[in-house]
């Protein structure tokens, strides 16, 4: 692969544009080797009447994907049968094995 750093200079290439996450997640050794040609953002929802019903704090923006799963179990082991659902699409499942460290 050949960086594009020289690309970007020659034409002036604007990198502002871009959410700066977006331009350093196709960056190594600091160079630029990717642009995005598009992204998505992922949200978490959850329903406050179970986490209240089984007395089980509510998820943060401070959480970690290991408190997530603690509540999660906590959930389960107070009788929860279903705590989490992730939709089918695998690109949705990819940032949970990332952030658990799996390559």
């Amino acid at each position: 692969m050949l960086p594009l750093d020289l690309y970007i200079k020659r034409d002036n290439f604007d990198l502002d544009a871009y959410f700066p996450s977006l331009i350093n997640a196709f960056k190594y050794n600091n160079r630029v080797y990717g642009i995005a040609k598009d992204f998505s953002t992922l949200a978490l929802y959850y329903n406050k009447e179970i986490f209240d019903k089984y007395g089980v704090p509510y998820p943060t923006n401070n959480d970690t994907w290991f408190d997530l799963l603690d509540k999660a179990l906590q959930l389960k082991r107070k009788g929860f049968e279903t705590p989490m659902v992730l939709a089918a699409d695998f690109n949705r499942v990819i940032p949970f094995i990332l952030g658990a460290g799996v390559d």
